[in-house]
């Protein structure tokens, strides 16, 4: 054991005072090391007690696992409660008055760039590197190791994302607003309501695999994976039906920016509902995608490409357990969606799924990339200083995270304010990482169905998604697809999504109407 000591270095007897090291049962063994490394450190004049953030010196690798560093940290007196909080493994903790104020720890090696490291000369910091490397060379699992500090890391990472997305001092403004809106239809009371799940969504599995995913929940404490879901409105004047119908789909995909967005939540466009009762055998299906930034729109379009293949292969049975009358008209689908979730319509139709669209309601939707000028967010002013400096902290979180825990169907205002951060810092397409609708359109090289009809809406004052975007699409649109029937109007001086309350228009009426003929 090497026993230089650096200048004031504190005496063996100064350790006295320190409660009994806490070792976790796998370290066991290898406490009396520990507990030599640990005083070693100390000899060393690295220092015990931080006055205010987390100090730390690097001790070494793991060997074979760069990305694994066992460290030597100091910190503000801290419970074992909050310790978990922390994406380090602790190899023992040193106590004083019950609260831990540092030890050995084995962290990502990336996580040491949150930290305040001691200078250290080269000789004391070789002496530590062969002293941990010859103790970590000792038959620790260390691939166990790797995914519990991964998913420390994840959480606390995950911690932080949800604090960005969901800001304390806008919080109470938000929940106003939603409250608000929430009180202005009780059209779902009229439906009978259903939820299926589609598909499971897990972390990148090249990042978390299998064989780690029940240490990842035992860690977190929570499931790591995400059911994602469509939620069905059925209108009650079906359910008692006996003689064979044949019920046409009414797809719709939430707005929200991305970020936020639940199949029957906030904006609710009471005129879809309404159509489906004033229509023959028709019915609602919303369908979640995964949301940003925790996936990407690589993500989103395959899971949008696995709803539409789900509901083909299951639906109809689903459908048998509730009534044996009904079955799915296939080849009378609609598509419905309102800003991000207008995006993600025109997307569904250009992949051309596995049944005939007839009918492609689009509002204010969003095709290309999402920006809008620094303005309100709930009311209050949202500066452009603001959410750059916020969307730099969500970038580095998503780059620097082992992996990403995916989410799906979030509730206003959970996740609401992502919408204004990414398009007032300029950052959407830095999270969306993939070809915007609107790119995906220019380069279609033919029309997926001819006979399929258009509904365009969008309002002149929207301040959120550009209107010209739009009319741009339809204009190609109209210049590519001669054949195709495009009801297209700019509205004066409405702005986004401003009919997410107004019932069924005459103008939306006839569409359906004609488009039926």
């Amino acid at each position: 054991m090497p026993s230089t000591k650096a200048p004031n270095a504190p005496n063996a007897e100064d350790l006295t005072e320190l409660e009994e090291y806490v070792v976790p049962e796998s370290f066991k063994l290898f406490k009396n090391f520990l507990v030599e490394g640990q005083k070693l450190a100390c000899a060393l004049g690295i220092a015990r007690e931080a006055k205010s953030d987390t100090q730390a010196a690097f001790l070494g690798f793991f060997e074979g696992i760069s990305r694994l560093s066992c460290v030597q940290v100091t910190c503000p007196p801290i419970s074992q409660e909050d310790l978990k909080r922390k994406p380090w493994i602790p190899m023992c903790v040193v106590m004083v008055d019950k609260r831990i104020i540092g030890g050995a720890f084995i962290m990502d090696f990336g996580g040491l760039e949150n930290l305040i490291q001691d200078p250290l000369e080269k000789d004391v910091s070789k002496q530590l590197k062969a002293y941990y490397t010859k103790l970590l060379s000792s038959p620790i699992d260390t691939v166990e190791l790797q995914h519990r500090i991964n998913e420390r890391l994840v959480a606390a990472h995950q911690e932080k994302l949800a604090a960005l997305l969901n800001p304390e001092d806008l919080e109470q403004a938000a929940q106003t607003v939603c409250q608000q809106l929430k009180g202005k239809t009780q059209l779902l009371q009229r439906f009978m309501l259903k939820t299926l799940t589609y598909y499971r969504l897990w972390p990148d599995d090249t990042r978390c695999p299998p064989d780690a995913r029940s240490i990842a929940a035992e860690e977190m404490g929570r499931p790591i994976h995400q059911d994602l879901e469509v939620k069905l409105a059925l209108p009650s004047a079906l359910l008692n039906q006996s003689t064979p119908v044949s019920l046409k789909p009414m797809l719709r995909f939430p707005g929200g920016g991305g970020t936020t967005g639940h199949g029957q939540g906030l904006w609710p466009y009471p005129a879809d509902f309404e159509q489906a009762e004033e229509r023959e055998y028709a019915f609602v299906c919303n369908i979640e995608l995964p949301l940003l930034p925790e996936s990407d729109g690589t993500v989103i379009m395959e899971c949008l490409q696995r709803s539409m293949v789900w509901l083909v292969d299951n639906l109809e049975a689903e459908f048998l357990l509730i009534n044996r009358a009904w079955s799915i008209d296939w080849d009378s689908v609609s598509l419905f969606g309102g800003s991000f979730g207008g995006g993600m319509a025109m997307l569904a139709y250009l992949m051309g799924p596995p049944f005939r669209i007839r009918e492609v309601v689009l509002r204010a939707p969003l095709l290309g990339d999402y920006f809008r000028q620094a303005g309100e967010y709930a009311g209050i002013f949202i500066s452009q200083d603001r959410a750059s400096k916020a969307s730099l902290e969500v970038l580095t979180l998503l780059d620097t995270m082992p992996y990403k825990i995916p989410r799906s169907g979030s509730v206003p205002p959970n996740g609401m304010f992502g919408g204004p951060l990414f398009s007032m810092s300029r950052s959407f397409l830095k999270v969306w990482k993939a070809k915007t609708v609107e790119e995906r359109l220019f380069n279609t090289t033919k029309c997926p169905d001819e006979r399929t009809r258009f509904f365009i809406r969008h309002g002149s004052s929207d301040k959120h998604v550009d209107c010209e975007a739009t009319m741009d699409a339809v204009r190609w649109m109209n210049s590519h697809w001669k054949k195709v029937y495009i009801d297209f109007e700019v509205q004066p001086g409405k702005p986004h999504v401003w009919d997410a309350y107004e019932p069924l228009s005459s103008e939306q009426r006839a569409f359906f109407g004609m488009s039926r003929k």
